[in-house]
């Protein structure tokens, strides 16, 4: 009986073991697709300030090449 039980458990431990690992598996970076354009300002709460930077850069390239 005691043997039994120990088995449940080990077995219950290795199956939630395993679907915390399908869960972080399955789990994918986010992407961020960004339109520069519907940064008004250049500055928005929802968009990292690393993307802002970059669009700032993106529209420098773009009047520098006119």
């Amino acid at each position: 009986m005691k043997l039994s039980i120990v088995w449940i458990v080990c077995m219950w431990i290795v199956f939630c073991g395993f679907i915390i690992y399908l869960s972080e598996a399955s789990r994918k970076e986010e992407v961020y697709k960004l339109n520069c354009e519907l940064l008004l300002g250049g500055w928005h709460p929802d968009v990292p300030k690393d993307y802002a930077k970059l669009c700032e850069e993106a529209k420098r390239t773009m009047r520098s090449e006119r």
